[in-house]
């Protein structure tokens, strides 16, 4: 009787082993697609900044009057913001 308690035992324990040495390979798998898709999210949100960035100099470059003006529009807005004594 005491025999076939541990080959029980020793069994569960064998397949609990198992299914915990199954569910830690999944999740390293399932973390290394996450860690994947965060990359390729980042390169192409890097690469949309850039072609973005790009785009903005060429703006000012072609209308740097405007630019000038804009930034000092900004900036006025800015000040009186910061400026202003906040009240409840």
């Amino acid at each position: 009787m005491a025999a076939n308690t541990t080959n029980q035992v020793s069994n569960a324990s064998s397949t609990i082993a198992d299914k915990a040495s199954s569910m830690y390979q999944d999740t390293q798998k399932m973390v290394g697609q996450v860690g994947q898709q965060l990359m390729d999210t980042g390169e192409e949100f890097r690469s949309q900044i850039s072609d973005y960035s790009d785009e903005a100099t060429e703006w000012v470059k072609e209308n740097p009057v405007k630019s000038v003006l804009i930034g000092f529009g900004v900036g006025c807005v800015a000040g009186l913001l910061l400026a202003r004594p906040w009240q409840d």
